[in-house]
């Protein structure tokens, strides 16, 4: 396609507008459009477009990548080039086989990178790899406090960028009390903030709306793990094994392996976990997920962002959409209505389920666009 040609495209003419628009409002608008400018930088860098690419290659830096361990946990970060210190991004992706070798996760740090952010990707969970545990939160944690005194984080502040249950476990580190103070921002792309009601979904497809009950299609993938988050929570003993070995051996139905379980060999504890678990009707959820045990109900609230909603100091930006298959936005709205430091932006484009939003869709960029101005804002305060 001629240059011109392909430059006329409507998704290109919105970087070229912006672009320009940032340039000349430059002096006026401060640290808003220097904002802008480094939101132009990390989108242009995740997604390759030419001549914006090209450009913003040769006014910036070029980054560097290095694998290294922060807290004893291996990790991979993005430096920007220069010296330091710089504002630090702690970068937590969701469900990916790659992990932080994932290209798209690779893509968005280098982007961040570029524009004079330092980014850590740790090893951490997705909620499809059924890790959503209290251990990973203590590493994720511990992660997050060497980070913050590490060489090269300016300030000892950190900004968290999570995907999906990375963003659950960044909500739940902007809540620690220590840490709290030394957080600067929050972006959760279609964080999971009540582990409490995605069991509800995820047992009888069913999830809590304002009026009562909505059904809602429920994957098989997404059953299968907050099944198995769930079951996490039992002591290691002979009950518990039982159930566990009639989940690995369930293929594509968990609830009907849970049916097979004899529950005259189940302790009390393990047996009410069960119910929970076999159990269909919405109605029926709340009375059976309060007999179950204390500590049970604690570690899964521990899990749960909303639970400590009033915690939340830092701006936190939630991008969802509007019917995510994996996590209702009933999921962002309740963390909203809970705490005034808490903003959604909903498009199509932030679906857990969508590949690389495309810059021809004017909508989805610039929702992209506004929350990345507002975040990377933030997150060099």
């Amino acid at each position: 396609m001629p240059l011109l040609g392909w430059l006329l495209r409507p998704g290109r003419l919105i970087l070229l507008a912006l672009l320009v628009a940032a340039i000349v409002a430059g002096i006026a608008y401060g640290s808003w459009i220097h904002s802008q400018l480094r939101a132009i930088g990390v989108i242009t860098t995740a997604y390759e477009t030419p001549v914006l690419s090209w450009a913003t290659r040769k006014v910036t830096k070029e980054p560097t990548l290095a694998d290294t361990s922060i807290a004893g946990v291996p990790a991979t970060v993005a430096r920007p080039g220069g010296d330091g210190p710089w504002p630090t991004i702690l970068l937590l992706n969701g469900a990916t086989e790659a992990g932080r070798r994932d290209a798209d996760v690779v893509r968005v740090a280098l982007g961040l990178a570029r524009v004079g952010y330092l980014v850590a990707i740790p090893d951490t969970p997705s909620l499809l790899a059924g890790d959503a545990t209290v251990d990973v939160l203590d590493r994720t944690l511990a992660v997050s406090r060497a980070l913050a005194s590490r060489q090269g984080t300016r300030d000892g502040r950190l900004g968290i960028v999570g995907l999906g249950l990375g963003g659950t476990f960044g909500l739940l580190v902007a809540q620690d009390s220590q840490l709290a103070p030394r957080i600067s921002t929050v972006v959760a792309i279609t964080p999971v903030t009540d582990l409490v009601e995605l069991g509800r979904l995820a047992t009888t497809g069913y999830t809590r709306v304002q009026n009562g009950y909505a059904k809602r299609p429920v994957p098989r993938e997404l059953r299968a793990s907050v099944i198995d988050a769930i079951v996490q929570t039992l002591p290691d003993d002979p009950a518990s094994r039982l159930v566990r070995q009639a989940l690995a051996n369930a293929g594509n139905d968990p609830l009907a392996a849970l049916d097979r379980v004899p529950l005259d060999l189940l302790d009390d504890d393990t047996a009410a976990v069960v119910a929970l678990l076999r159990n269909d009707d919405p109605r029926r959820y709340d009375r059976l997920y309060a007999a179950l045990p204390p500590e049970i109900r604690s570690t899964v609230e521990r899990l749960s962002p909303l639970e400590g909603a009033s915690r939340l100091r830092a701006p936190v930006e939630i991008a969802t959409a509007a019917d995510d298959p994996y996590v209702p936005l009933a999921q962002a709205r309740a963390l909203e209505r809970a705490s005034d430091a808490v903003r959604v932006t909903v498009a199509d484009a932030f679906s857990s389920t969508g590949g690389a939003p495309s810059l021809d869709d004017a909508g989805a960029f610039f929702a992209i666009d506004g929350l990345i101005v507002r975040a990377l804002k933030n997150a060099a305060r």
